[in-house]
């Protein structure tokens, strides 16, 4: 009996320990070299297929990249850079009223990220942005979650994190590597005022774009 009840410590103690190691936080470098293939950069063109802007973007699916609206639809075609290779890209879902579009790029070849939850997180909580601002090489950055603010059901996450222009539809991260948000605006006046919206939204696009759609051809 006493051997058994050994036994049974021993495993107990063991499947414990092995919980701690797998929660444990995963330094800056590591994290970067495990989104960093995940994200690219979106270049917008007009009518005349003249280069107007560019941001960045989220692989979450295959052949998927969730950015911001205020990117995709900015101009008449969309192409997609990543590893030194062009993509051209197509609106698949859009959701102006959130900022929240989905690109198809069916020759991309780029791993998807693990999407987390933007519930539960906290103010203090670790945080990784992840994009190209000003169409550079990916940029990590790392902050706190600095207030978390109301809207809808969930708020948007503001951080000290920073975001620049051109960081527009990035990835947000948490210390574990998974998307929490899609980086979307910061405030030029002010410090650590960078928001994100909830990577919640990324799962609703699909729905909530196909409903306005609908409503949109009754009219």
């Amino acid at each position: 009996m006493k051997l058994k009840y050994s036994y049974q410590l021993l495993v107990a103690t063991s499947a414990c320990f092995f919980c701690h190691v797998g929660a444990a936080a995963e330094t800056p470098e590591k994290i970067f070299e495990m989104v960093s293939p995940s994200i690219v950069v979106v270049d917008i063109f007009n009518s005349r297929d003249e280069f107007i802007g560019q941001g960045s973007g989220v692989v979450t699916g295959v052949g998927q990249v969730i950015t911001n609206c205020h990117v995709a639809k900015r101009g008449k075609t969309r192409k997609v850079r990543q590893s030194g290779k062009v993509f051209a890209a197509t609106m698949q879902y859009s959701d102006p009223s959130r900022d929240l579009c989905q690109l198809s790029v069916p020759d991309l070849q780029a791993p998807p990220v693990v999407l987390s939850t933007a519930r539960g997180l906290r103010v203090g909580q670790r945080v990784y942005a992840v994009g190209a601002p000003e169409g550079f090489d990916l940029t990590l950055s790392e902050g706190l979650v600095s207030r978390l603010r109301a809207h809808e059901s969930l708020g948007y996450i503001q951080t000290s994190a920073a975001i620049s222009l051109g960081s527009s539809g990035g990835g947000l991260f948490d210390d574990k590597g998974q998307l929490i948000g899609i980086t979307t605006f910061y405030h030029r006046e002010g410090q650590s005022l960078n928001f994100s919206l909830p990577v919640d939204w990324v799962n609703e696009l699909p729905k909530r774009a196909q409903s306005t759609q609908f409503v949109d051809k009754i009219k």
